[in-house]
């Protein structure tokens, strides 16, 4: 990884709303089911928003909350997310599942490996961490 460096990291925030804006610029533009586009869109300037965006001081809420939309394509990607930061939009309580639980199967024709693991993690439930997360 690279160290935390808020410099780095500013400079990456912003490249990351250019890079959105022009990818969903590139879709608008090159689909054929577009159907409405504001009429002042054309007249933005994508540097002005990442601008204004730029200052404000929750830029790393923003960033997941952007990420965490990107993953309508992706769920698995924005329960990951969501998962990790806990930061993410969401309604009800906080995420308390972190894991998928093993296949009924798997304790039936691997018991050994299974109930190692399953010991070694401190149970097959979805409240327990994968190992990445302790």
């Amino acid at each position: 990884g690279l160290p935390q460096d808020p410099d780095l990291g500013s400079a990456e925030y912003f490249e990351a709303i250019i890079t959105s804006m022009e990818f969903w610029d590139n879709l608008k533009n090159n689909s054929s089911i577009w159907l409405y586009t504001d009429p002042n869109y054309e007249l933005t300037n994508p540097y002005d928003i990442a601008n204004k965006i730029f200052f404000v001081e929750e830029k790393l809420e923003l960033l997941y909350a952007q990420r965490w939309v990107d993953g309508f394509r992706q769920p698995w990607e924005a329960f990951c997310l969501a998962r990790r930061t806990k930061q993410t939009p969401r309604e009800g309580g906080p995420l308390d599942y972190f894991r998928l639980p093993y296949p009924p199967s798997e304790s039936e024709h691997n018991t050994i490996n299974w109930s190692a693991q399953v010991a070694k993690m401190g149970g097959d439930l979805s409240t327990v961490k994968v190992w990445w997360m302790e």
